[in-house]
């Protein structure tokens, strides 16, 4: 069998039992029992394994893993460090081939007790053929199977779509996790891999490269083992299907803090910046920008080159939208004369024509919509950035220029993002509307340009 067929059952369980369920709150195992029978989303058979508590959740308990009638697919283990090692035998003893290891203090705690302790189990997994996720993890969250094996049942509500988030640190995957829901962005997987007893990022990267339904791979990585063979897998998979990673942990001086979270020192980050280049990753600069990059890569096609055109009803933004794709290597494209003279005839006197248009004197919306026609229909733009406004006399024409955005963009298949100058809680609507028809949506300019770089750099790679 290949690593897509070992980590089938991970992902994919038609029954869980969680090793240390609980009926008291505030123990691992009761999180993690939340988690499983979240509102009931889950199909599967689940399976508390506790050596006292009859029912654990209304659920029938039992003592031990031998004692459940039926094949177990997923474990999830909460139950001590010092205990693990005999679950993991006891995995193998009922054929069980995927296991979820919650609990910490094995090789990122201090003591060698701890590391022994995690090679042990290696050992026996790999006796058995058990895939491990963890220890000292926060779980796996699938969406698209409606599996929420971690400890935190709020992310059982995200929504189901393409973005996989791969990550050595549970902390990121709530952050990447919350900042999706707050913007009604789905995922396909989330996952902390913590100290990674025998599955790794390069197995999971051959995993989702063969899962049709996750379009986009986003990595949080502190450090790896074997950086070769991420490299070779990511620059395969690239060719199919956008990667995107941060890593954390690129001061100087950070090593003692990676190794102590993770139990892997961090490295040399100008080493993971070249190889991450070579291989065709996706650099992000911050865990923000790794949610947006990851965003329009999974929203917006990409386009043939870096030639973009920028319009803005007020000057300040597309300025410094026009100002950060420069300095981001982009090419702020030269309109034909064609476009030019359909320009000339469609604004009004002292606009700015050429690009980036300023078009503050343009407040009829059947206008508005021509020139974002006229933009994208231009041979020599690829792409487009635009900026939306809450100013009152902008304000009543929203909701016509998203549906103008949403038609161009359609009828020239070219990718286009929006940065919204406006309150949070202002156009959920339209925002709701564009990020529906593929056009994503960034609070500011500097984000939207830098997230356009980064899908027309992709687009370079995959159409070179």
């Amino acid at each position: 069998m290949g690593i897509y067929e070992d980590l089938y059952p991970v992902f994919y369980p038609e029954s869980v039992a969680v090793v240390g369920a609980s009926n008291q709150f505030r123990k691992s195992g009761f999180f993690c029992m939340e988690s499983i029978i979240y509102r009931g989303k889950y199909k599967g058979k689940i399976y508390p394994i506790n050596h006292s508590a009859p029912e654990v959740f209304g659920l029938k308990s039992y003592p031990t893993l031998s004692d459940v009638p039926d094949k177990i697919d997923l474990v999830i283990i909460t139950v001590p460090a010092p205990a693990v090692l005999d679950v993991i035998e006891e995995c193998g003893k009922c054929n069980v081939k995927g296991a979820v290891i919650i609990t910490a203090g094995f090789k990122e705690a201090e003591a060698e007790t701890g590391k022994q302790l995690q090679e042990d189990i290696i050992k026996t997994a790999n006796h058995y053929g058990i895939k491990i996720i963890g220890p000292n993890t926060f779980g796996v969250v699938n969406p698209l199977a409606d599996l929420n094996a971690s400890f935190t049942s709020t992310l059982s509500d995200m929504e189901k779509g393409d973005i996989a988030f791969i990550s050595q640190s549970g902390g990121m995957c709530h952050f990447f996790s919350y900042i999706t829901m707050d913007d009604n962005i789905g995922l396909s997987k989330v996952m902390s891999l913590g100290n990674r007893c025998n599955v790794e990022f390069v197995d999971l990267l051959k995993f989702l490269e063969k899962e049709d339904a996750t379009k986009v791979i986003a990595l949080y990585l502190e450090g790896i083992d074997n950086p070769r063979g991420l490299f070779e897998a990511a620059k395969k998979i690239v060719r199919i299907k956008p990667v995107v990673a941060y890593k954390g942990g690129s001061a100087k001086g950070m090593d003692h803090l990676t190794c102590s979270h993770t139990g892997t020192l961090a490295g040399n980050f100008e080493m993971y910046n070249g190889m991450f280049r070579q291989a065709g990753i996706a650099l992000a600069e911050n865990s923000t920008e790794l949610f947006d990059i990851a965003k329009i890569f999974s929203l917006a096609r990409t386009p043939q080159s870096k030639r973009i055109a920028v319009c803005s009803p007020i000057a300040g933004p597309g300025i410094v939208m026009t100002d950060t794709l420069i300095k981001n290597g982009m090419d702020i494209t030269k309109f034909t004369d064609h476009t030019i003279n359909r320009l000339t005839k469609l604004l009004p006197p002292f606009t700015f024509r050429y690009n980036p248009i300023d078009m503050p004197f343009t407040q009829d919306i059947e206008t508005i919509s021509a020139v974002i026609d006229c933009v994208l229909a231009d041979e020599d733009v690829d792409s487009l950035g635009f900026i939306m406004c809450q100013q009152e006399m902008f304000t009543p024409l929203n909701s016509g220029i998203a549906h103008a955005l949403v038609g161009a963009k359609n009828k020239y298949n070219k990718p286009v993002a929006v940065a919204m100058i406006a309150q949070a809680y202002k156009f959920h609507s339209e925002r709701l509307y564009l990020q529906n028809n593929s056009i994503p949506v960034y609070p500011t300019p500097e984000r939207t340009a830098r997230a356009l770089t980064a899908l027309s750099e992709y687009g370079e790679i995959i159409h070179s």
